[in-house]
């Protein structure tokens, strides 16, 4: 009988001390809502010689954002040929510049905390040079591409305050848009464990670009938006703007009138328990655009552009131009004839006015100079006839 009854409670002993297994498992996992903020040292990579050993030449320093919130979901937008220039909608992490072309990295699917030393990676991916994803790994060509990162902090099990190191790594699916299919690629992260975010963050985009032309007289029209991300409990009292350090607005959005010139943007936003986050860009609003130039002959009986004449018709110089940056351009018309080695020229001033005998023809050239130094020439030509 004795006997009997030992072997359930032998059971139930091990089912409870099995849940208990479990349950002080499933309690280590890091709750959504937990921050993986990063620092230098942080990096991503790409195994462009196919190796599979990263060097220093395949690394590219990245510089945190939002850093990874667990739970969620975090795109970025925004990847374009070229250098980062603050058009980007960033998540992760801040635009870095690979191959020339401007990338971010993102997660499509919520980050999560497996609880045994991994974090579920699935949803992560890079958006580079206009791709809107470039999936990291691919389990179907590549095995060991498992979608688990790494992580080891100063407390085993992961626990808010540490100090951590993640890795993650996979492959480009074959046949990407990237031209990178096949290739090895991965993040390495260290940091801390934050229970959210501790202060505010700014994300500053600048519509356009951080280097425009001058679209209008004085300069270009420049929208420039402020996405503020507070701490939890707290909430976001003003924000304010600087060109150059004078006032430029306030709110969320701006946009000022930006001159000709190299500026320095600054936004600062507070909160309402006193915290608060800073952040500059540089902005260049540039002229490269001559004026356009008209030059003309004008019948003075008519008022019509003529190109030819008779000798004693009366004509009078037309000479303009119009700059999209600058209101008033600099002009200087010159009015000139075609000769020949030998030929004999008679002019003379009659009341103001310049006559010229025996010319069969006579060009008017004019050029413009704006403020930015940018000049154009326009011609015009008048044929006498005999």
């Amino acid at each position: 009988m004795n006997i009997i009854n030992a072997r359930p409670l032998w059971v139930t002993m091990v089912a409870a001390l099995v849940a208990c297994f479990l349950s002080s498992n499933a309690a280590a996992a890091l709750p959504s809502g937990t921050v993986l903020q990063f620092t230098s040292g942080s990096y991503f990579f790409v195994d462009i010689n196919g190796d599979e050993i990263i060097d220093a030449s395949e690394k590219t320093a990245i510089t945190m954002h939002d850093g990874v919130i667990l739970g969620t979901t975090q795109p970025a937008s925004g990847s374009h040929p070229g250098f980062p220039d603050g058009s980007e909608t960033p998540g992760i992490d801040q635009p870095w510049a690979f191959f020339a072309n401007t990338g971010m990295h993102q997660t499509t699917l919520p980050v999560t905390d497996n609880g045994d030393g991994t974090l579920n990676f699935s949803g992560w991916g890079i958006t580079w040079n206009g791709i809107p994803n470039i999936h990291v790994g691919d389990p179907a060509n590549f095995p060991a591409d498992t979608h688990r990162a790494t992580i080891a902090c100063s407390h085993n099990p992961c626990q808010v305050g540490d100090s951590y190191v993640l890795d993650y790594r996979g492959h480009v699916p074959l046949g990407d848009p990237s031209g990178f299919g096949g290739v090895l690629i991965g993040v390495h992260l260290e940091g801390m464990v934050v229970n959210g975010s501790s202060v505010p963050r700014i994300s500053l985009q600048i519509s356009g670009g951080r280097v425009q032309e001058c679209s209008v007289h004085g300069g270009t029209p420049i929208t420039m938006t402020a996405t503020v991300t507070v701490p939890p409990g707290d909430t976001l009292a003003s924000v304010n703007w600087t060109i150059d350090g004078n006032p430029a607005g306030s709110g969320s959005q701006i946009s000022p009138l930006v001159p000709v010139g190299a500026h320095t943007v600054r936004v600062q936003a507070l909160t309402t328990s006193g915290q608060s986050a800073v952040t500059t860009a540089n902005v260049t609003v540039q002229d490269t655009v001559a004026p356009t130039v008209t030059a003309a002959f004008v019948d003075q009986a008519t008022g019509q552009v003529v190109s030819q004449v008779s000798k004693n018709t009366k004509v009078i110089v037309k000479a303009k131009a119009v700059d999209v940056c600058d209101p008033a351009p600099a002009i200087i018309p010159m009015a000139g004839l075609p000769v020949h080695d030998g030929d004999r020229i008679k002019a003379r001033i009659d009341q103001q006015r310049l006559v010229i005998d025996d010319v069969a023809q006579l060009t008017l050239s004019v050029t413009a100079t704006d403020a930015s130094g940018n000049s154009a020439i326009g011609q015009a030509s008048l044929n006498f006839a005999p």
